[in-house]
């Protein structure tokens, strides 16, 4: 019981029972004392008789007259001197034992407070140097202070481990520009060359016999796609190239979602998949880069369409959260994200499909950040996913 009291409330304990104890033990060591010197003169002097008080009689002016102890004189006094240091010795003695046990318990206690305090204190420290996860958060004996403690270092923790990722985050993409630019101007020419060669190829130079021409095209069109897929990771590359010019002004995200839907829809269209639009008619408007936010809102749907080789739906919600913040899903019923791949998906190269380079979430999520958005993923494995986005109003919106 007494481990869980906070600090405060131990150190109280403390003082106020050293406290009691010394009065406790004052009280009773005079008591005691008082008691004895009681019973010592009760057996050293005599009850007094007449004869004691014969003597000389002295007369003065004012016709007083005084008895004097011949045979006793000193009595009195000698006697009381030499009790009363006698006493005060005892008391002395008395009290130095008391102060010195008093003492010892005092210290005893505070040894054992100070343990109780030091251990789960030195158990954080510990586990932090031996490199321990300690992001599970402490309970320490129910003491308020060292639960605030043990909490206040699992937040820092936390906090920094995140601090890590984000920075490890920004130079991966410092990096993924770097060389994306190197590539991106070296494969971009070499790759139209190739697309025109073909071309030409296809047109001028197709055999005349009907069984070849067939495979002639079935190659062709073989080498498009792969060219194609090659095309769009060079694209990919040079969007993370291009310089961060953001065009802000005061924009509808219902309007962008309505066009991007529609240059999608033959995708969606091919891939037997329908889209749903729960656009809230009085969503605020906010400041945007209209061309970025098509960027963000094609990526997550074509991310949704890549998710569900089968078919299925995907919902597109806008709502007002308040009267600063508006709120977009983008919901899937495809194949969804493994759970230790969530905090992944957002990093250069990192990507769960075939295909692909693992560059469109990191593109969204550094698009998402230049607006003073935040983007977060719910996923279940075979559930489907679901994107939100959190946009910050216009100001001309919060201060009407």
């Amino acid at each position: 019981m007494f481990s869980k009291t906070c600090i405060r409330n131990k150190i109280i304990g403390i003082i106020l029972f050293l406290i009691v104890t010394n009065i406790i033990g004052i009280y009773l060591i005079c008591i005691t004392m008082e008691n004895n010197e009681i019973i010592a003169k009760g057996k050293k002097f005599s009850p007094l008789t007449y004869d004691y008080f014969m003597g000389m009689e002295l007369t003065g002016d004012m016709r007083n007259s005084f008895l004097l102890n011949r045979d006793y004189p000193v009595i009195v006094g000698d006697s009381n001197i030499a009790t009363s240091l006698q006493i005060i010795r005892k008391l002395h003695q008395r009290l130095v034992l008391l102060f010195i046990i008093s003492g010892a318990i005092g210290i005893g206690i505070a040894l054992y407070v100070s343990r109780s305090i030091s251990k789960p204190i030195l158990k954080i420290a510990h586990s932090y140097k031996n490199g321990d996860n300690l992001i599970n958060d402490h309970q320490i004996s129910g003491c308020k202070e060292l639960d605030l403690l043990a909490k206040s270092f699992t937040k820092m923790q936390r906090d920094l481990l995140e601090q890590e990722e984000e920075r490890s985050r920004q130079e991966s993409v410092e990096l993924t520009k770097t060389l994306a630019a190197a590539i991106a101007h070296e494969i971009k020419n070499p790759i139209n060359t190739i697309g025109l060669t073909m071309d030409y190829i296809e047109t001028n130079l197709s055999p005349n016999d009907s069984k070849k021409r067939y495979e002639f095209y079935k190659l062709f069109e073989n080498m498009k796609k792969e060219l194609a897929r090659i095309n769009k990771i060079v694209e990919g590359f040079l969007r993370l190239t291009v310089p961060d010019r953001f065009e802000f002004k005061e924009t509808n995200v219902n309007e962008i979602i309505k066009e991007v839907g529609s240059e999608l829809e033959p995708s969606l269209v091919k891939n037997n998949i329908s889209m749903k639009m729960e656009l809230d008619d009085d969503v605020n408007p906010i400041l945007a880069d209209e061309e970025k936010l098509k960027i963000v809102f094609s990526n997550l749907i074509i991310n949704a369409i890549e998710a569900m080789p089968r078919g299925g739906e995907i919902t597109i919600k806008t709502s007002n959260i308040d009267h600063r913040r508006i709120r977009v899903d983008v919901v899937d019923n495809g194949i969804g994200i493994e759970k230790d791949e969530m905090s992944k998906i957002f990093k250069p190269y990192y990507t769960t499909k075939k295909q692909g380079f693992g560059l469109g979430l990191p593109l969204i999520l550094s698009i998402v950040q230049k607006h003073d958005g935040r983007l977060t993923v719910n996923s279940k494995k075979g559930n489907g996913t679901t994107f939100s986005i959190l946009f910050p109003v216009s100001d001309n919106v919060v201060n009407s």
